[in-house]
């Protein structure tokens, strides 16, 4: 059973290697711009509910960016279609509850995601002890200073949970970077009217490069497969 998964490994990385060659001919692209139209389509067609819904979506680390929810929201306060405070307000509600959700996945999964994994990635509990230390001196000026970089908006909640961040912290913090850059953005759409697609270039990046993070991970993953399965066989 062993050697015929192993067997296996060597097509899937074949796919996966010529799929990456096709995103670099411009797959990204296309894809990209799938993701930007259902994006403006779903907020187009339900308003507030889909800015809540893809917000939180987006917050709970899924690649949905909100440089370009936000802006076409803003472009839609712009032509009276949506009120400024109540978007900024779903925007920022969403994207606490969103994290909140990568938060307890930390808590609960951290040790457990360590304890088997971490090994592989040179991460041990020494490392997550650091890691805990770090956060409980300068978690507040993490968690706010990551929801305003665009890329890395999503990536403190998780680490912040396995390092048992006090959670009000944790939460009052959120909500100030998301409020910041959600009112940040919904301005500029308002502002730009229009002309709100000069922010989406942003958003379109992101998907792309986390398009590329994905496939990389599922490289590394697959050629850690393949190394175990292969002592399997010959032991």
């Amino acid at each position: 059973m062993t050697v015929s998964v192993y067997s296996l490994s060597d097509p899937v990385q074949d796919f996966l290697a010529a799929t990456s060659g096709q995103i670099a001919a411009g797959g990204l692209s296309y894809i990209s711009g799938a993701v930007a139209s259902a994006v403006e389509g779903a907020i187009s067609s339900t308003g507030y509910l889909g800015i809540f819904g893809l917000m939180l979506l987006e917050s709970t680390s899924l690649p949905i960016p909100s440089e370009i929810i936000l802006p076409f929201a803003g472009y839609l306060v712009s032509i009276g279609r949506l009120d400024f405070w109540l978007t900024v307000g779903l925007a920022t509600s969403a994207g606490v509850i969103g994290a909140l959700v990568d938060y307890y996945v930390g808590l609960f999964l951290g040790m457990r995601v360590v304890s088997d994994y971490g090994g592989r990635f040179f991460i041990g509990q020494d490392q997550l002890l650091r890691i805990e230390l770090l956060f409980k001196k300068h978690g507040g000026a993490i968690v706010l200073a990551s929801r305003l970089i665009p890329g890395l908006r999503t990536l403190a909640s998780f680490p912040a949970g396995a390092a048992k961040m006090n959670l009000l912290r944790f939460t009052v913090y959120t909500a100030l970077g998301c409020f910041a850059f959600d009112t940040a953005l919904v301005y500029a759409g308002d502002y730009l009217g229009s002309h709100w697609s000069a922010i989406k270039i942003i958003g379109t990046l992101e998907i792309g490069a986390t398009l590329v993070v994905l496939l990389l991970a599922a490289w590394v993953l697959l050629k850690m497969h393949r190394k175990s399965s292969s002592q399997a066989v010959t032991s």
